[in-house]
């Protein structure tokens, strides 16, 4: 629909080039079932409380499920996902990770969730902070990804139809009324119990038939209909479901209203929200600049970036020297690249046990006893790409661990603190904090005030076994002249002690040990002051943003 040759969209009350007034509720997205009634009408009559929610996505996040016993060490992976309906209603569900049309699933897919009847996971979840996160085990077994240009659907394995049972009660029936014939009514002629024996398992075996058959039947038409469903609303399009119209997209010259605060193009005369007139409404105390340049300015407020060199004091080791970069920086997430790993691997052993049998001392025979083994190990995972976009408009490629990729959608507003370490030979690249702004969530942090250079175990256990077996030889000849320096009045009585003389080697390492300990006391002191030093910008700009989160997801929420 458009006005004045501008078009309209269904959040929108007035007209962006002249500012009269436009209805667009017709505009409004629609469900599944306004679009295509016919498919749900039919699905009900084989399963009656089968339901339908159709919606953009709103928020993501991968976790994992887990099941262990003796012979399993299983993991599945699954999207928890938000999604909003056309009334603005949020469906909260869990959906398959690990197909290849849905691994990408990301914020703003236009899906619709099938669920022909209620369905649960019973497996548990694997790690804590998923409990957190996801509310309950339901899952929709069927999902349909209303793409721009293509549909795409999953249908779960739970739904496919079972196989044709066999008939096996009649054998059952045939020695039940045999018995009942011989013992209980006394038919003593055997053949007269075995031809009712015989009657009765036909019988059953006829109507058992005939019931299998018609539950075959019976599960192959629910999956008919299923099927004629799913296709019926994979031909229903995003366009059908009102999503071109749903909102206008961003773009980096939009600005905020002046009157309403709302987002709209800087192109537009009026605000297509409130109507008024975007030059008579300008004041002085407004923010200047379109958007993007107010983001630009917000990044650059709350980045920052350095180098400094570092000592690091090892005790029974070389000093370390090298550089320390420090980067901090606010951004936003624009795209995510996601792809699912998975391994399944099952591994058979075969243990043969023989056991010769005698009598007396004659051999008599052998007998093998087999048993056999499986044992199965699932993993599963995701890796993949995000793209962010940082202050002044540059755009970087990061790869995040598969906590933080799984968790971060596109629009979302994050701030990463990282140490890049060059010490000596060690190297490390550490995430000193991670915030998403947008869920209001941290990520696991890993710090260099931990780097704790060379520890010089080696050389000590080298030291203790030679001084140990020093201890246990006879030879002490080293040790007289210092002991000759030493004598006097105080210690005299003390060398004159076998005891003291038998252990000097390990009394020696001793004092070595209290040097050492006193030492390695000292340097870890200076060694903690400098890394404190070194990183103490960077955690008064952590400090900054955590004080200042409010309002900077208050910002971030205006600019939409």
């Amino acid at each position: 629909m458009q006005h004045c040759n501008q078009p309209i969209f269904s959040n929108e009350n007035f007209c962006g080039h002249c500012g009269d007034p436009v209805e667009s509720s017709h505009l409004r997205v629609k469900g599944i079932e306004q679009v295509e009634p016919q498919a749900m009408k039919e699905l009900r009559n084989v399963y009656p409380n089968a339901r339908v929610v159709s919606g953009k996505v709103v928020s993501t996040f991968y976790y994992k499920r887990k099941f262990v016993n003796n012979n399993n060490n299983l993991q599945y992976g699954f999207w928890w996902i938000e999604l909003q309906d056309e009334n603005g209603n949020i469906e909260t569900t869990s959906i398959e990770a690990e197909d290849e049309f849905f691994t990408s699933i990301k914020k703003g897919d236009v899906l619709t969730l099938l669920y022909p009847t209620s369905f649960v996971l019973n497996h548990k979840i694997a790690d804590s902070a998923a409990r957190q996160i996801v509310k309950h085990n339901n899952t929709a077994l069927c999902v349909i990804n209303h793409l721009p240009e293509q549909q795409r659907s999953i249908r779960g394995g739970a739904l496919n139809p079972s196989a044709k049972a066999t008939a096996w009660l009649w054998f059952f029936a045939c020695i039940a009324v045999t018995a009942a014939a011989y013992f209980g009514l006394h038919l003593r002629q055997v053949e007269a119990a075995i031809g009712a024996g015989a009657v009765a398992a036909l019988v059953c075996y006829l109507w058992e038939r005939g019931r299998n058959r018609k539950k075959y039947e019976a599960g192959q038409h629910r999956f008919n209909v299923l099927k004629a469903a799913m296709k019926q609303i994979l031909g229903v399009s995003r366009d059908d479901l009102g999503y071109q119209h749903a909102e206008r997209p961003p773009h980096a010259s939009d600005v905020i209203c002046f009157s309403c605060q709302k987002r709209i193009p800087g192109s537009l005369q009026y605000c297509v929200s409130c109507g008024s007139d975007q030059q008579s409404q300008r004041h002085s105390d407004q923010p200047s600049g379109n958007i993007a340049e107010q983001e630009s300015t917000l990044m650059q407020q709350y980045s920052m970036s350095y180098q400094e060199d570092y000592l690091h004091k090892n005790l029974m080791s070389a000093d370390q020297k090298g550089t320390v970069a420090i980067n901090c920086f606010l951004a936003k997430v624009i795209s995510r690249d996601v792809e699912a790993d998975v391994s399944d691997v099952s591994v058979t052993t075969t243990t043969t046990e023989t056991t010769d049998h005698y009598y007396g001392n004659r051999y008599s025979h052998s007998t093998t006893n087999t048993s056999t083994r499986t044992d199965r190990t699932r993993d599963t995972g995701i890796s993949g790409e995000v793209w962010l976009e940082r202050a002044n408009g540059e755009r970087v490629k990061w790869q995040f661990s598969e906590q933080v990729l799984g968790d971060l959608d596109i629009g979302d507003w994050v701030f990463f603190s990282y140490s890049d370490v060059n010490v000596g030979d060690h190297s490390s690249f550490n995430r000193e904090c991670g915030i998403n702004i947008s869920k209001d969530r941290q990520y696991a942090p890993k710090s260099f005030a931990d780097f704790g250079g060379i520890t010089g175990q080696g050389l000590w256990w080298v030291m203790a076994i030679f001084f140990g077996a020093w201890t246990y030889s006879d030879y002490r000849e080293p040790f007289f002249p210092l002991l000759d320096l030493t004598a006097n009045d105080f210690t005299l009585p003390l060398y004159r002690q076998h005891w003291f003389i038998d252990f000097l080697p390990m009394i020696l390492f001793g004092v070595i040990n209290i040097y050492l300990m006193i030492h390695g006391y000292i340097y870890s002191k200076r060694n903690a002051k400098r890394q404190k030093q070194l990183l103490q910008p960077m955690r008064d700009a952590i400090a900054k943003v955590q004080n200042n989160i409010d309002t900077i997801r208050a910002q971030i929420k205006t600019w939409g």
